[in-house]
């Protein structure tokens, strides 16, 4: 399977590169760079560099200027310095009542560096028109929360039991999703959206030097790579995953089956890895959870 994506990569890749000409350049000034600075989230822990949001935010002026310039470098040559690779992955008990010694009672939060995550802070306002997902993807996006997902659910239910109509509901969850991404199939995917060169070559390499290491009882394991999902911990992260998911949304679309409001589709209701379908139909369900097992 991943050799087929991996071929199917190359074959695209090299044709986008040909007609890279035809690409917009990106470029990252001083006053992008001090803005996402100061949209930057702070009092949180730092990376492997020890270096936090604050350290940027108080540093002097200077420092932008510099970051300009390796962030452009950066852009200009595809090439990511491999400390933006590196995490750090602390496990946390999901039950601290719970058998502490049982793996599955544990999720892991990773700390990247805060340099890193500004740089794909540029990135994400640089590029952001080329990462539009559907409007029926409610995780992730600015303004909208898994509050706006439930109300949505609840007016096209609403709108069909006026009616005289029943709603059959599916919920599904995609089990470890972010960590399942198939990272030639993001970049196929980012060929599509017909996003930057630029853009596209700093991911590939980046993606091609993630490593992380586990921190316990302030001891920190050896280092590992990581071959599949996005990158935990990057801000870009989260936008990649939702453009990677976003065939399922307009696959379901193609398909017509569900609940629909006047001419708007809206049958299925994505938040991040979660989906509910709707569909006054047992069996337009039916072949709608067969769509999703396809499109996955």
């Amino acid at each position: 399977m991943n050799n087929r994506f991996k071929n199917e990569f190359y074959s695209l890749y090299e044709e986008y590169i040909a007609q890279s000409a035809d690409h917009r350049k990106l470029y990252i000034d001083v006053e992008l760079i001090d803005r996402c600075i100061r949209r930057m989230k702070l009092r949180k822990a730092a990376g492997h560099d020890g270096i936090e949001a604050e350290h940027l935010l108080h540093a002097h002026p200077i420092l932008i200027n510099v970051l300009s310039i390796l962030f452009n470098a950066i852009v200009r040559y595809g090439y990511v310095p491999n400390g933006f690779g590196n995490g750090i992955i602390i496990p946390l008990a999901k039950d601290k009542l719970g058998n502490l010694s049982n793996i599955r009672n544990y999720r892991g939060i990773t700390l990247s560096s805060a340099i890193a995550k500004l740089f794909e802070m540029c990135l994400i306002e640089l590029a952001q028109e080329f990462l539009i997902t559907s409007d029926l993807q409610f995780g992730f996006k600015k303004k909208l929360g898994c509050s706006h997902a439930i109300n949505t659910m609840q007016s096209v239910i609403n709108y069909y039991t006026a009616r005289g109509s029943t709603v059959n509901v599916c919920a599904l969850d995609i089990v470890k999703a972010f960590d399942k991404v198939n990272h030639y199939c993001l970049y196929t995917k980012l060929i599509r959206k017909k996003v930057p060169v630029q853009f596209l070559d700093v991911v590939i390499n980046w993606y091609s030097k993630c490593f992380a290491c586990v921190k316990w009882n302030n001891m920190l394991s050896g280092s590992f790579r990581l071959c599949g999902g996005v990158r935990q911990g990057g801000v870009l992260s989260p936008i990649l995953f939702i453009l990677y998911v976003n065939d399922i949304i307009e696959d379901l679309q193609k398909q017509g089956f569900g609940c629909r409001i006047g001419t708007r589709y809206l049958a299925c209701i994505m938040y991040a890895d979660d989906l509910v379908l709707l569909s006054p139909s047992l069996n337009a369900l039916q072949l709608m959870i067969d769509q999703c097992k396809m499109s996955c």
